[in-house]
């Protein structure tokens, strides 16, 4: 080996050996020590970079990567690149850069980097198929790379496949248990099916490394889950103070401040947000989200209403607007939203099992006595109209007496002759196995 060959291979070596690090949180430089994707970095400019889009430094972080996409529109820096303009809101110029990256010519040469770079900006620009291809070959070729299964399993989060998902981010951690965003992405996959396993994959991620600005968020989620304010607000404090300018942290506080009534702080946090990305409509869906969660249905759905205002084409917006509007009984316009939702995200079964349930309702039966609009199964109407709506006038004379609140109407009844239709149209899923009901105000299933 010369000594030009002996150089290259050190600083190769150096350079892989310097991104493992800085994934398992033993680098830092003072600010951040992990890697904002879960892919491998050989660049240390790049990984520069990444530690200061990590702690909020976007303008040196911009300064670092354009000369690098300059160079080599195809490599590191440029995918770093696009991925940053996405992030601020500056899709044309994302796109530019992506594109390029997605369009890459393979051939036997190419390498798991290059599969995992095409795969990431496949992604990013919608484009699954493309990208679960890119990283199928890539965890081929390099079957014991981290960065590679995590990437892999983030693809899987965007499309609501978090069981495969899990899968990829443990074979990530079999080959590296100290991978934090193998650990971070398991969290994503478990926080709604597994709460606690979620919190065990937190709580390994902060311990290497307490500056991990999502695992402080995920772990607020959980808090909050649990109606523990005061311990969500702690973490997501944490996460603004390692990033002082994370639009995921604004929109967590905005919404904590929501539920507790202090409506001038949640304007602060959106216009924080939106002033360093005016596109971020996450700055009022994650407040409805939370609205939702809290029940207070028609506040969510004035908040969603504002997040679509901000971005139209926000699926997650969408989505979650179609569902709060049947929680307030607008079926016809819920369908409308969730449509448009279906035609941007084919791959949202919870939409897609909405849909279905709504054109089986349109073939019930509907009644209406006084203020209540009660929906039945043809084959089973001619008997529950006899006490289904008397029975649910009454319960509503008595009870609006006895505690002297009149519900806004009208109130919505729809009984299903199938348990799993009741359970989609209270869940958005089959199953709710010995729930028998369900009550959102106006609406009751």
């Amino acid at each position: 080996m010369n000594i030009s060959m002996k150089y290259g291979f050190w600083r190769g070596a150096l350079f892989r050996l310097l991104a493992v690090a800085l994934a398992i949180g033993t680098v830092s430089d003072g600010r951040t020590s992990r890697i904002a994707y879960a892919q491998g970095v050989s660049d240390p400019i790049v990984v520069k970079a990444r530690a200061a889009i990590n702690s909020g430094q976007y303008a040196e972080a911009e300064a670092l990567l354009k000369p690098l996409a300059a160079n080599t529109p195809d490599g590191e820096g440029a995918l770093e690149l696009g991925l940053f303009y996405d992030l601020m809101g500056r899709y044309d110029e994302s796109r530019a850069l992506l594109r390029r990256i997605a369009d890459l010519q393979v051939g036997p040469r190419t390498s798991p980097a290059e599969y995992a770079r095409l795969g990431r900006a496949a992604r990013a620009l919608g484009e699954f198929q493309l990208a679960n291809d890119a990283y199928r070959i890539a965890t081929e070729k390099a079957p014991n790379d981290p960065s590679l299964h995590t990437g892999w399993g983030e693809l899987f989060l965007q499309v609501h496949n978090n069981a495969e998902a899990a899968k990829s981010f443990q074979d990530a951690l079999a080959a590296d248990s100290k991978w934090i965003p193998a650990l971070v992405g398991m969290a994503q996959a478990l926080v709604d099916v597994n709460p606690p396993g979620a919190e065990k994959a937190i709580e390994q991620a902060l311990s290497l490394d307490p500056n991990v600005v999502e695992a402080h968020l995920l772990k607020a989620q959980l808090e909050l889950d649990k109606s523990d304010r005061e311990a969500a607000k702690a973490s997501i404090a944490k996460a603004k103070e390692i990033n002082p300018v994370s639009l995921d942290a604004f929109a967590w506080s905005g919404a904590v401040a929501y539920i507790e009534d202090r409506q001038a702080d949640l304007q602060q946090e959106a216009a924080a947000a939106l002033k360093i990305n005016p596109r971020f409509s996450g700055a009022y869906r994650v407040p409805s989200e939370l609205a939702a969660a809290n029940y207070r249905f028609e506040e969510a759905v004035a908040l969603s209403r504002k997040a679509l205002e901000i971005d139209p084409n926000d699926v997650r917006a969408l989505s979650a607007l179609g569902v709060q509007l049947l929680r307030t009984g607008d079926e016809a316009e819920a369908r409308q939203v969730l449509e448009k939702s279906f035609a941007i995200d084919k791959f949202d079964q919870t939409t897609f099992n909405l849909l279905t349930m709504l054109d089986s309702l349109e073939k019930f039966d509907v009644t209406t006595e006084g203020n209540i609009v009660f929906k039945s199964h043809p084959g089973e109407t001619p008997v529950m109209r006899e006490y289904v709506a008397p029975l649910a006038q009454h319960a509503l004379d008595v009870f609006s007496k006895k505690y002297q609140f009149t519900p806004k109407g009208p109130i919505l009844i729809e009984m299903f002759p199938k348990h799993d239709d009741f359970a989609v149209r209270t869940v958005g899923l089959p199953g709710m196995i010995g729930a028998l009901g369900a009550c959102f105000g106006r609406v009751v299933t």
